[in-house]
């Protein structure tokens, strides 16, 4: 059997206290969970359900308002960090000593590129539009004439 919602449990439990108030006197006692129960011990099961699922509700807001609360407070503290970096590096420069007391690591300066590096990047580049099949307006126009369009 599949499962209920909690909406439908509760909703079930409430029309099932209803019936036993107006019939309970007709039904008399139940065996349940191994034994008789009367109409009051039944009823006070329901109840207790009912309790309980009030409770995991009220639970359930209370974390869903919390976690909310957590989302705002992460922004704030991502805006306060980022702020404290460019206050870090503006006053401190690349010093790593000061840095790390914040925590932080300064960003990486590149030095300057060697030949062979540029030789190689510029190849890369080269290799990637070609397979991406990037083209200028100007690369475009001169494939479309060849084309014939």
């Amino acid at each position: 059997m599949a499962r209920q919602s909690s909406f439908t449990q509760r909703h079930r439990s409430g029309q099932l206290i209803a019936g036993l108030d107006k019939h309970g006197d007709e039904l008399g006692g139940a065996h349940v969970l191994g034994r008789t129960r009367s109409v009051r011990e039944l009823k006070a099961m329901l109840k207790a359900h009912l309790d309980a699922a009030d409770a995991a509700s009220s639970l359930r807001a209370a974390y869903a308002a919390s976690v909310a609360k957590l989302r705002a407070a992460e922004q704030v503290a991502g805006a306060v960090a980022k702020q404290v970096k460019y206050l870090v590096g503006a006053r401190y420069g690349n010093d790593p000593v000061k840095w790390a007391d914040f925590g932080m690591v300064p960003d990486k300066v590149p030095g300057p590129k060697t030949v062979a590096a540029k030789l190689a990047g510029a190849k890369t580049g080269a290799l990637t539009r070609k397979a991406r099949g990037t083209m200028g307006p100007r690369q475009r126009k001169k494939a479309k004439a060849a084309r014939g369009g």
